[in-house]
């Protein structure tokens, strides 16, 4: 189901791929440092949290 933001509710791991490598895209082709500055905070918001290395 969609949310009212238009992203998935219950995502699976190809749809967040999918978001990931879009912000990335705008990000990589931003010239403005503080949008680029507010995807990457978005990106970690989106990111599952991977368990801290030994």
């Amino acid at each position: 189901m969609y949310g009212g933001n238009g992203f998935v509710g219950q995502g699976t791991e190809g749809e967040i791929t999918a978001v990931l490598m879009s912000a990335h895209h705008i990000f990589e082709s931003s010239s403005n440092q503080r949008v680029a500055q507010k995807l990457i905070a978005l990106k970690a918001m989106i990111v599952v949290p991977t368990p801290p290395l030994p």
